[in-house]
């Protein structure tokens, strides 16, 4: 695949309609991460052992500790609307 099929296969995905000047624009965008990446590749990484995170923190987040249920109300409060217990949302799914 060459580098314009590229950009209309993820335009194609993104659902976007790329003109011709914006998909030169891409082109030449692309092109110039491309060669960065190629300049990263030729790096010279031996001995660097690899990275398992970038930077050397420490886990921030709280225990995951169970908690009682809110109530009902407060979970429903501001719901547009709702059917019983629970949230009523449009139909999405045909059939």
């Amino acid at each position: 695949m060459d580098e314009r099929e590229a950009i209309a296969a993820v335009a194609g995905l993104a659902r976007i309609d790329l003109g011709p000047d914006e998909r030169a624009r891409i082109s030449a965008e692309l092109g110039g991460i491309l060669r960065h990446f190629e300049s990263i590749r030729n790096l010279p990484t031996e001995g660097i052992p690899p990275l398992v995170h970038a930077t050397a923190g420490r886990d921030v987040f709280r225990p995951d500790d169970p908690l009682p249920p809110l109530p009902l109300e407060a979970l429903l409060g501001n719901a547009p609307e709702r059917s019983g217990e629970f949230f009523a949302v449009p139909k999405v799914v045909e059939g």
